[in-house]
């Protein structure tokens, strides 16, 4: 056996190889490479995905460290698509990487409108609602994460329609611009958990659930392509 074939062992064991070849023939986008991002990216790469799209303006910043899978004293400054890039060539060197080192506007979402799946892993609301539309009138599917800050029981994580959704600030805000924008549905991710009350007036993440959220993001792709 070739250690690429050994790199997949595992995943042949549970996926057909019908599935496998699905998942090298995908072409996943990744908005936002932060706690959720950087870890769903890292596990579709892992999974044998043949090419990602990942999309993210923003540079490494020490406070970055205790969630972001790219996030290392080593990186701190640099932009997280060349950090990303840098770590998934190393898990994947098939992997074909687009990287896109800008915030979300109508040019860049135009570069990702045939892609299989998107998977929306940042908090401006705007851009949210944004990339649900581009989603909606290109017949794109895309799930969407809602908030993972000042929580810390990864148990109440749960997948939902975005009208169906209660208890989470952020998509009280994101229901109310998807009905306004005459968004049909919104798959999403998001906690039933109450947000806890910050100890230093911060906003808070776990080291465990972001990066939980993201994982669970990948396997939802993985299921549905």
């Amino acid at each position: 056996m070739s250690s690429n074939d050994e790199k997949y062992s595992r995943l042949e064991a549970i996926y057909s190889e019908k599935q496998l070849k699905k998942f090298k023939n995908s072409h996943i986008a990744v908005i936002g490479l932060g706690g959720v991002g950087s870890f769903c990216a890292s596990a579709l790469a892992r999974s044998g995905v043949g090419t990602l799209t990942i999309i993210d303006f923003d540079k490494i910043e020490a406070s970055n460290i205790n969630r972001q899978l790219f996030a290392t004293e080593s990186t701190i400054g640099e932009l997280k698509t060349d950090a990303a890039q840098n770590y998934l060539r190393e898990v994947n060197s098939a992997l074909k990487i687009i990287a896109i080192s800008e915030k979300i506007n109508s040019t860049n979402l135009s570069q990702i409108k045939s892609v299989d799946y998107i998977v929306d892993a940042i908090d401006d609301v705007p851009a949210k609602i944004e990339i649900a539309k581009f989603a909606q009138e290109n017949s794109v599917r895309l799930i969407s994460c809602m908030g993972t800050a000042m929580r810390k029981d990864a148990t109440l994580l749960r997948f939902d329609d975005i009208y169906k959704t209660s208890v989470c600030p952020l998509c009280k805000n994101v229901r109310k611009l998807a009905k306004e924008n005459e968004i049909e549905k919104l798959e999403v991710l998001y906690s039933t958990e109450p947000a806890i009350k910050s100890q230093n007036g911060e906003l808070g993440s776990t080291s465990y659930l972001p990066p939980i959220a993201g994982l669970m993001l990948a396997g939802k792709v993985l299921e549905s392509i």
